[in-house]
């Protein structure tokens, strides 16, 4: 079974994420048999999976980029982004479990021990926000 990154002419972190948590966290599961696909961390479930594929879906979401995929068979969905992904696709709104992403404080040695009390917030903007984005400029002081 192959794991499933997609790939864009633009480097997408979110998407790199798949190389970095599904090795960590299912060990010598990956090969390179074609014949299976793992989707995690992406905007990824849709119409451009071939039928005769396998694909085990492990949280990744659809974004709308293309026509939402046809359930068939060939589907093994054990958990998907959230309620919107489940909505489109027919599921029941339980499998929204949320972005595999979340994850990453499982694989070992990746993260410092901390002892913050309060809980760390992250924010992932998508990966074409920087270009499209009403960002507001940085002021910088002079030192």
């Amino acid at each position: 079974m192959q794991l499933y990154s997609w790939r864009g002419a633009v480097t997408n972190f979110g998407d790199e994420l798949n190389l970095l948590l599904w090795p960590a966290l299912l060990p010598d599961f990956f090969d390179r048999d074609p014949a299976g696909i793992v989707l995690g961390i992406g905007s990824v479930l849709d119409c451009r999976h071939v039928r005769t594929v396998k694909k085990v879906v492990l949280g990744a979401g659809y974004g709308g980029y293309r026509k939402p995929p046809l359930l068939d068979g060939s589907w093994i969905i054990h958990w998907v982004r959230g309620p919107h992904t489940a909505a489109i696709l027919g599921l029941p709104a339980g499998l929204g479990l949320g972005d595999p992403a979340m994850l990453l404080p499982c694989v070992p040695g990746l993260f410092k021990a901390t002892t913050a009390i309060a809980p760390q917030i992250g924010f992932m903007p998508h990966f074409e926000s920087l270009a499209r984005g009403a960002w507001r400029p940085r002021q910088v002081s002079p030192a």
